[in-house]
């Protein structure tokens, strides 16, 4: 499985003084031609040499962000269709000598932006969107764990116990069924400590947002007693699967039961950060939430896909608003517009070691932002 990058890794691509160009090429998966996406970026890039920030650029940006177009459509033309992925998405500031791509196995959306700093929150999304989780297939004398993360799966552990049919065939002879069946009891709780074991290590490794448990119910149902209660608390899914059933089979199954979980998850994740709010320990809403970030104070940031919010940004000082101010009030020079004032709060809360949480979709009595603290903020 390809290792990819932390969401906060992008932040070290940040140029110095120059823009940097970020675009994700992606293949629709419904009409997989070169021409499409290629055609989809260069509109994008007309788009772009029309808006204001390109417009504002000093001549010398303006001549680096060209160079950026004219390398990425070179690398869409000649380099993206050998990658055997469905997205690249590519980071460019010529005139600093920035090149990255990192390259997914999920459809993005085709999109291209210019900005101070990578645009990351349609990675964010898809960080979010498709988050780690293990799935565990558990039988008396077999098991399977596997790891899903970013549209691709590993098998991390797999057994089968064997001692049983030795148990039963060869011999103990001169002992009653009794004590045969005494001393196969013992090597299936051995073996369900044993997988315990096994994926509460591999969650303190990896650190799963959640775990699925499939097999026959009754089976489940016993070795639950052997799982520790940090992994207890994040099984969010189970499903009745023949451990032996195809990779396929089983993901297919898996898929089913992941949206489920996934919906649980971010339905708690909101509970929780509410359950903060009498504390100070959370804040609600756009304003709350910058301004807890300008003090360092946010743990996680929470917000929906749908959230936008147009604001401005000083690029000296770091300064954010939602009003309309021409200059910054903290150290005085232009401020500039952005129409996604949310891109610039990921940055913010990232580089400050915050976590973000990009929810699929609207929640009940959620105003489509909010944060989780590290601290009161008065």
């Amino acid at each position: 499985m390809t290792q990819y990058p932390s969401l906060k890794k992008f932040l070290d691509i940040t140029p110095q003084s120059y823009p940097i160009t970020t675009a994700y090429i992606s293949v629709d998966i419904r009409q997989p031609s070169r021409q499409n996406y290629i055609t989809e970026l260069k509109k994008l890039i007309q788009y772009k040499k029309r808006k204001s920030y390109f417009r504002e650029l000093s001549q010398i940006e303006r001549e680096s962000v060209l160079e950026d177009f004219d390398k990425i459509l070179k690398y869409a033309k000649e380099d993206f269709s050998i990658n055997g992925k469905l997205t690249s998405v590519c980071f460019s500031s010529s005139a600093e000598g920035i090149w990255e791509t990192v390259n997914f196995n999920i459809p993005f959306r085709t999109d291209i932006e210019v900005q101070p700093y990578p645009y990351i929150r349609l990675l964010a999304g898809i960080y979010s969107g498709h988050r780690n989780y293990a799935v565990l297939l558990i039988d008396r004398n077999k098991a399977r764990i596997f790891e899903s993360r970013l549209g691709e799966n590993i098998e991390h552990f797999h057994i089968r116990e064997n001692s049983y049919e030795k148990i039963k065939y060869g011999g103990y002879y001169g002992r009653d069924e009794r004590s045969v069946e005494r001393n196969i009891r013992n090597m299936v709780i051995q073996h369900y400590k044993r997988v315990a074991d096994e994926i509460f290590n591999l969650n303190r490794k990896r650190d799963f947002s959640w775990i699925i448990i499939g097999g026959r119910r009754e089976i489940m149902n016993e070795f639950r007693r052997y799982l520790h209660e940090f992994v207890i608390g994040k099984i969010l899914g189970e499903m009745e699967v023949d451990p032996d059933a195809h990779i396929n089979d089983v993901l297919d199954r898996v898929k089913e039961t992941e949206n489920v979980a996934r919906k649980k998850f971010e339905e708690e994740l909101v509970r929780s950060m509410k359950g903060k709010l009498h504390d100070n320990l959370a804040v609600e809403g756009l304003h709350g939430v910058i301004t807890a970030s300008r003090k360092r104070a946010v743990k996680t940031l929470i917000f929906t896909e749908s959230f936008v919010q147009k604001g401005v940004f000083c690029k000296k000082c770091d300064y954010l608003s939602i009003e309309r101010q021409d200059n910054c009030p903290v150290c005085g020079v232009k401020l500039y517009k952005t129409n996604d004032i949310v891109e610039l709060l990921l940055h913010r809360v990232l580089r400050n070691g915050g976590d973000v949480e990009v929810l699929d979709s609207d929640t009940r009595d959620f105003p489509g932002i909010g944060a989780i603290l590290h601290f009161p903020v008065a």
